[in-house]
């Protein structure tokens, strides 16, 4: 049987590539250079033991989510087709059994969110781009031992193995470079500049062109040797969108806006499929698969591939591995094995928890599930479930608690907003009003509380007895993305994503002051004394507004980051500091005094959730996929992680021991890094392995 190799690879959810072909490839030796961890040492800046206590014979450990705990970005079958690995926003690289959906490896050590993962042409060896880290890094099939550390100069987001496995290329996203690798040696063959966004790259199946998809242009053919460009090889194709090896020697398929276009031979030829081509999978036996904008595929056969018919599949990819028509579809938190001809993909597993949108204060229950039909309460410190809120049509978009904590409000896709006992879930209030979904709500001190629509729908304020609204907030043009009440409660800030920044009197409705900003706002926070409002936006700066006069005091740019969103903001108690979450997958302090920020502190995704609890002793920081971290302000360490799901709720510490129910424990795996690989195993097989005993009873969230 003919083995073919598909590798996927991804930029932000755009393009493919594959590479295979049709004799079976002779095995590269990728010898171990240039990896060293010290004793006590975490697995990497994002894992999340990160002071993980000496065992012996073990170099460094950690406990990690048996699931992604964020986003799938990227997904590559082995050419055996027994093997699919995925990554993505958690940083983490895990590989899965095809038939039995069984975690293989949990591959700890990129310092970013990987955006592209290859296997090699003998399926030996596993390559992942760890974008903003700006590494590649090759990891053993058998023993998952991190064998290599590729540095490239700038962002790695897309892979591609030369069909003889003896090169790597990397393209680098937004910085336009494209880096060429010889691994046998490790040494850098070329950095090649295109001078805009780089989408995907591919070898033809004969290994003789090496194709680049560039935003501007369309797709271009890259020298082997020195990566510059050969212009007569070029294809000029708008809005590229997806680029795709085909069953020729030397034929790709290229996805636009418009069509699905064959390259072959240097040159586009007349073989056309009029539709938008967001993704492509080329089957076997000759079949062609295109994406739709909504995850829908539709198959195409015959010399011309004009005859269509629509599969039952939705996935973000889909991925043959071998001569047989099996594919696998990267389905939002599953993979889906999907065999061409027939009715229905099979269940497939579980790789990815999902959105879990956790909503916490300290000395409040913690929220989670932000944007499903009925949240669920929980006991951080027990870590048991407490209940559900009342359900929303549609799920549950916004949650705020009172200032006393015995209450909570509810705003949703059905334009309700909802006001519940905080101990029993009983609704005690329903405001009605809203003429679109609820964004935003937010109790102030007085018990008084306000919500915001989407668009040009008012923010409505109630007062703490009545069911009809008493003021309106009107002016903004655009969804309301962030408010905020003033500590004395007399004036309401607004924010929006037309980059319009308000200010009113909360008993009157009528605005004080407002003030344009570059970019969209998606944070607000006034400071305790009451003399500052802080405000975030989509551009690297902290902007202190005085809320007298509406004008802004000082501007504090931030280190770069991408995306450059600054997602939620907590004052200390002194009014000295802010404590920020931002879109990059990072923390950190700014003191009001100096202008200078902490070092980042690592999150595992980007900011959803900011907090400092009122002894400024700890900073909590959380990710819309449900990963919540408490750090220590002085040290900046990570002293607590807590995961979770729908249904469950565990907290790691930063020494590895842990609290969990049997469910929760279960969904954990520990990852030990040792001189013969790195191994993935349940936390009963790592505590008989190593002879460790977990302490649950020394997990504290708050405290000492």
């Amino acid at each position: 049987m003919m083995r073919r190799f598909l590798a996927f690879v991804a930029m932000l959810g755009l393009g493919s590539c594959l590479v295979a072909q049709d004799s079976v490839p002779a095995k590269v030796l990728i010898p171990q250079m240039g990896i060293s961890i010290k004793p006590g040492e975490p697995l990497s800046p994002r894992a999340i033991v990160q002071q993980p206590t000496p065992i012996k014979g073990i170099l460094s450990w950690s406990i990690e989510s048996r699931l992604h705990s964020g986003g799938v970005r990227t997904m590559a079958v082995s050419p055996d087709g027994q093997l699919v690995a995925t990554a993505g926003n958690d940083a983490n690289v895990r590989v899965w059994d095809t038939t039995t959906g069984k975690l293989v490896h949990c591959l700890v050590g990129h310092d970013y969110y990987v955006l592209d993962v290859a296997w090699s042409p003998d399926g030996q060896t596993l390559a992942s781009a760890g974008s903003f880290d700006n590494t590649v890094r090759l990891w053993d099939r058998k023993t998952g031992n991190p064998l290599r550390i590729l540095k490239a100069s700038t962002y790695t987001t897309t892979l591609a193995w030369a069909p003889d496995g003896q090169s790597l290329i990397c393209g680098g996203g937004t910085s336009g470079t494209v880096t060429g690798w010889d691994l046998p040696s490790g040494r850098e063959k070329f950095v090649s500049d295109q001078g805009t966004r780089i989408l995907s790259l591919m070898y033809t199946r004969d290994g003789t062109q090496l194709l680049v998809a560039v935003a501007s242009t369309g797709v271009v053919s890259l020298d082997l040797s020195t990566g510059k460009p050969i212009p007569e090889e070029a294809a000029e194709v708008p809005t590229i969108l997806a680029l795709e090896r085909g069953i020729g020697e030397k034929e790709a398929w290229i996805g636009s806006a418009t069509t699905v276009q064959r390259y072959r031979d240097g040159k586009l030829d007349t073989v056309k499929v009029t539709m938008p081509g967001y993704a492509i999978a080329q089957a076997p036996k000759g079949e062609l698969f295109i994406k739709a904008a909504n995850n829908s595929w539709t198959q195409h056969s015959g010399d011309d591939f004009k005859a269509t018919k629509a599969i039952p599949l939705v996935a973000t990819e889909l991925r043959f591995p071998s001569g047989e028509p099996l594919g696998f579809g990267l389905a939002l938190t599953k993979v889906v094995p999907f065999r061409v001809g027939e009715t229905k993909p099979e269940a497939g597993f579980a790789i990815a928890t999902g959105t879990v949108r956790p909503m916490w204060q300290p000395g409040r229950p913690l929220v989670l599930g932000l944007g499903d039909a009925k949240p669920s309460l929980w006991d951080v410190n027990t870590g048991k479930s407490l209940g559900t809120l009342p359900e929303h049509v549609g799920g549950v978009t916004a949650i705020a608690f009172s200032a006393d904590g015995k209450q909570i409000a509810t705003g949703g896709i059905d334009k309700m907003v909802r006001i519940s006992d905080a101990t029993s879930g009983k609704i005690l209030r329903e405001l009605k009003g809203h003429s679109t979904p609820i964004t935003q709500v937010a109790f102030a001190g007085d018990g008084r509380l306000a919500a915001a629509g989407t668009d040009t729908d008012p923010v409505r304020i109630w007062s703490p007895k009545s069911d009809m609204s008493q003021v309106t907030l009107s002016g903004h043009q655009k969804t309301i993305a962030a408010l905020a009440w003033s500590r004395d409660n007399a004036l309401i800030a607004t924010g929006d994503i037309n980059y319009d920044l308000r200010m009113y009197n909360s008993s009157t409705g009528k605005p004080t002051h407002g003030i344009s900003i570059s970019k969209p706002i998606r944070s607000l926070a006034f400071s305790p004394s009451g003399k500052f409002l802080a405000a975030g936006a989509e551009d690297n700066v902290i902007r202190i507004v005085q809320p007298t006069t509406g004008k802004t005091l000082q501007e504090f740019t931030l280190p770069i980051g991408s995306p450059p969103t600054v997602t939620g903001l907590a004052w200390t108690t002194d009014s000295n500091s802010i404590f920020l979450g931002r879109g990059n997958f990072t923390a950190m302090s700014l003191s009001m005094r100096t202008g200078k920020t902490s070092p980042a502190l690592r999150t595992l995704g980007p900011a959803h959730l900011t907090a400092l609890t009122t002894d400024g002793r700890t900073m909590i920081q959380g990710t819309p996929d449900g990963v919540i971290r408490l750090f220590d302000a002085a040290t900046g360490i990570p002293r607590v992680t807590l995961l979770t799901t729908a249904e469950t709720l565990a907290a790691v510490q930063a020494n590895g021991y842990y609290r969990a129910d049997p469910t929760g424990e279960a969904e954990l795996v520990a990852v030990s890094w040792t001189k013969t690989g790195m191994q993935t195993q349940s936390l009963a097989e790592f505590a008989e392995t190593t002879k460790r005993k977990n302490q649950p009873g020394m997990v504290r969230i708050l405290g000492r």
